[in-house]
This record gives C-alpha cells, structure tokens and sequence, in this order.
C-alpha cells in the first residue's frame, strides 16, 4: 500500500508577530523536508500565523497586509506545501481560514470555518465575536488521496461531514487550538473517533501547544484512522511535531503514540507549561511569591519551581505577630527542599508606619479587617518593589474557591501578574499538593502545610472555616453555580445546605469588582472567573 507521509507540527505562536510565525513556519516545514524527502504536507494549527486568541488584534488597519505579506514570503521561501491557519479579511468580513499553501504558486485553496457553537464550548477564544461563517467545503488532492478540511468546532457539522463522506475524501483534517479543561483531555480524541468510524475517513487532528494568558493549550495532536483506531498521538502541551504515514480510505500506519497523564498530573502539567510561557514570552527574568507556610503558597512555589527552575524562583516570607512558629519553619523547609531562595522580611515595622499614618483618621474606631487587610497590603507593596527591582513577575496565591467569594484583599495577597491556581478549587490544591509529593523521592511540600486547617494568620486564632463553608461544600456550589448555570433553588434540591448555597452565592455576585482587578491566571476548569465567564460588575437580576 502507498502512504503519503503528513508532518503535524504542533507549535506555539507568538501573537501578534506575524514575521517571526512566518519564519518558524518555514524552518520547521523546510528541515523536515530535508530530513524527510517523502513529506508531501506540513500541517500547522489554527490561527498559526497570527497567533491565538488574538481578540482586538484582528481589528487592526495593517492586518490584511502583513497577512498577505507572510504569505508571500511562504510562497517564496518553502520546499514543501503547508496547511496554515490566518485570518483572512474579504470586503471587510473576517474570516478564519486555511490555507494550503504551494511553494512558489501561492495559496492553492483556503477554507473558512463554518461553525462557531454547538457540541463545544468556545473556552475563551471568542471565534464567534470575530469571525463570519463560511459556507464552502474544501478539497485537496494529496498524492493519490482526497482530503477534506475541517477547522475549530465543524466536526459538529452534521451537512459538511455527510457532503464529505459523499465526496469519498478519505482523510479529514482537522485544525483546532484546543484549550486545556481538567478532566476533558479525551473529549475531543473521543468525538473524532466516532466521526472517523461513521464516516468511515481517517482524521488528523493538529492543535496548538501551551500556555497563552488565560488559556493553556491543549497540544495532544492525533491521528485516528477510518475505524476510530489511534494511529499516531503527541504529547499534552510541549511543542512537538508529529509523523503520520496515510493512505486511502482512511488507512494508516501506526507510527509515535504519546501517553497522556490524566487527573492530578495533567492539571499539574497545564500549570506549569502556563507559568513557563507567561514569564518567557513577556520577558521577566523568573517569578518570586509570598510564601506564609500555608497550603496555596506552598502549591504555587511547587509549581513555579517545577516550571521555571529553582534557581528562577524567590520565595519571601513576610511575618507578622499572628504568623505562627510553624508557619516560619514550614516555609523555610519547603524553599530549601527546592532549592529556592528564600528569606524573611517582617511587615512590624511598615504596618506600624501606616497605623501611625492613620492614627487621626482612625481615632475612635473598633479594630476590625482594616488592619487585618493592612497587613495584607504591606505584604503586595514589599512583593511588587521586589519585582520592579529584580525583573521577576510576582505570583499571586489565590485559588478559585478564595477568589469566587472575595476571601482576598485587593492590593495585598491579590498583588501579582499571573496567579497560577486562579482556576484551581481549593480540594484540587490539596489533591495536587499530595501528587506533587508522591512524585521523586521526597515530599518538597511539608506534611504539616497540608495537615493543618487553612488561615490567612490575619488575627489571632484565624480559620477559614469561621468565614466559609467547608471547602467541600463552598467548591460544589460554585462549580454548579459558575460552571454548570445551576440556580439556588437547583442547587439546594441537589441536597447542598440552603444556607451555605445562598450565602455562598450572595458572595459571588457580590465580589465580580474583586475579580476584575485581580491578576489573570490559566483557565482550566470548564468555566473560568474573566477567561470565559464574564459579568458586569454593577448589575441586578
């Protein structure tokens, strides 16, 4: 049987650089080529020239001409033809395309995607709000094969899959930047097995790798053949490029096939590929923290360590009079377990510089979360004078169960650049924390860190629990709430505490002006706080 040999490079853009995609695109077709004489087609991901999600950038004067520049350039310059993803601009209307592209002859033929909702959720890339919907199948000849094009969700595009199927296409290539979601990494491997075994076509799967802003990437680029088989997979979120050997009707040989990690060790992974890429590509020269000895802090500097190299990462206690001995000792275990730098700079004397400040103003009131939040805000202005200075991106600590109902201080422990564990309920800390330990051969977050129950250390004898339902309780209401749209009364009769649930939410809707200031983070659950759930901050219903 003759195979026609498809190079899926699963790579990571630059948004915006349009010269600098345009010239990866062509080092990496054209080495292959070298390498790999047979190569009849290099496939990249959706959107790989200008980068994904580029949101307003699509509204720029000078987009179309340096679009068509880098497509000329291409042209010019590859050995082999590619399938490329663009923004393609036509009387005004914007579409998404790709475009198979000829060395010297140009694009040959593009497609526009066709649809923008249905069997998938956007996840924050917001396709729909910038691109108008195609209309028109694409085929190509590659070798003796007939191949049909499909980009971001149209495998759900019942028309087009029958058009396909009766146009006898004996491969399906499908672009999609597909962004990370905790416990759906099969989802899409799963759909397009289906399609293939109901079409009876092999499918091609080529995605984008890792973390951009809010949004991690999924990578895991596939082939399947015509019987739903797994022919060829790469690895989550790393750039990689694939090989896969196809023939007609949906014939394959099997060629690398990847394992994926699931559960603890897939979440661990997007969010350390996200803090990687965050601090490489905005060009901070590592990351420094606050470490306080408790579990969220503990997680972050496991992570940032991890993802950019000890040697990368600062970790700084700021004790107070209610930070507790073991707090101090926890922390210094941990940094020197990771090999971090680490040191204490006590808050006294700035706190006290600020209450005397004050002292007028506050003459004849109680004590109460103002000096428990000043404490806070000594601790963001110590963090952000270090970062200015050293060139290291501050990581806030929050995780979505703290920031869903506002349990942070603004300009205090929400200080920051990237928040790593923004997405990340609180019982999925304390799950990710064990993994991390159980991994080499010595636990690097301390036992106790986890053991003990969570406080701010703001005021003596501080437990979360006297201000928050169980975690277990306030994680199950907000993800109904957040993630699954369910209202109160659905919520309650699911057998949640009615208190708890209308508490909780009350704390939701409440603190959306909290959440808009904070420091953005990676999405990884189904419905993010700014990545893809966005509410006004003054509003009633």
């Amino acid at each position: 049987m003759s195979y026609s040999a498809v190079l899926i490079s699963q790579s990571r853009s630059k948004v915006g650089a349009i010269e600098d995609n345009v010239q990866h695109i062509i080092t990496t077709a054209n080495s292959h080529k070298q390498q790999c004489p047979e190569l009849e087609l290099v496939v990249f991901p959706e959107q790989a020239l200008l980068g994904m999600p580029a949101f307003d950038l699509l509204l720029r004067d000078s987009l179309c001409e340096r679009i068509n520049n880098g497509l000329n350039t291409l042209s010019e310059q590859l050995t082999v033809p590619v399938l490329v993803g663009y923004p393609k601009i036509k009387q005004g209307i914007c579409f998404n395309a790709l475009g198979l592209v000829q060395p010297s002859l140009g694009v040959q033929q593009e497609y526009y995607q066709h649809q923008f909702e249905g069997a998938a959720a956007d996840q924050g890339v917001a396709r729909q709000v910038y691109f108008a919907a195609g209309q028109q199948e694409t085929i190509f000849s590659l070798g003796s094969l007939r191949v049909g094009v499909l980009l971001g969700q149209d495998y759900a595009n019942e028309a087009l899959l029958t058009t396909y199927q009766e146009q006898e296409v004996d491969w399906l290539l499908h672009c999609s930047n597909n962004v990370f979601t905790s416990g759906d990494e099969t989802q899409l491997v799963n759909t397009l097995k289906k399609i293939a075994h109901q079409t009876g076509a092999g499918v091609l799967h080529c995605s984008a790798a890792g973390g951009q802003d809010t949004l991690v990437m999924q990578g895991g680029s596939f082939a399947v053949n015509g019987e739903g088989e797994i022919v060829a997979q790469a690895p989550l979120f790393h750039v990689h490029t694939m090989l896969a050997k196809i023939a007609p009707q949906g014939q394959a040989m099997q060629t690398a096939i990847e394992e994926w990690p699931v559960a603890e060790a897939a979440l661990y992974g997007a969010l350390a590929q996200a803090v990687k890429d965050y601090v490489a590509t905005n060009g901070f020269r590592g990351a420094l923290l606050g470490l306080s000895g408790g579990i969220d802090s503990a997680l972050t500097l496991a992570v940032a360590a991890d993802a950019l190299g000890p040697e990368n990462v600062r970790a700084i206690m700021m004790p107070f009079d209610y930070t507790s001995a073991m707090s101090k000792e926890d922390a210094a275990q941990q940094a020197a377990t990771m090999g971090v730098a680490y040191e204490e700079i006590p808050i006294r004397t700035p706190f006290d510089s600020f209450m005397g400040l004050l002292a007028n103003n506050f003459t004849g009131t109680e004590k109460d979360t103002t000096e428990e939040n000043l404490q806070a805000r000594c601790r963001g202005v110590i963090l952000m004078a270090l970062s200015n200075k050293l060139g290291k991106v501050v990581l806030a600590c929050s995780n979505k169960s703290e920031t869903a109902v506002g349990y942070s201080t603004l300009y205090g422990d929400m200080v920051g650049g990237f928040c790593p564990l923004r997405d990340v309920p609180k019982t999925w800390v304390y799950r990710l924390a064990r993994w991390r330990n159980e991994q080499g051969e010595k636990a690097v977050i301390p036992q106790r860190v986890i053991d003990r129950p969570p406080t701010a250390e703001l005021a003596p004898g501080q437990l979360d629990q006297n201000s928050l339902p169980d975690y277990p309780i306030l994680d199950e209401v907000v993800h109904r709430y957040v993630e699954l749209h369910e209202d109160a009364d659905t919520i309650i009769a699911a057998g949640l505490p009615a208190e708890d649930v209308r508490s909780v939410i009350r704390l939701i809707d409440r603190n959306e002006y909290k959440r808009q200031q904070g420091a953005l983070g990676p999405k990884v659950t189904s419905r993010g706080f700014g990545a893809n759930r966005r509410y006004p901050v003054t509003y009633s219903w």
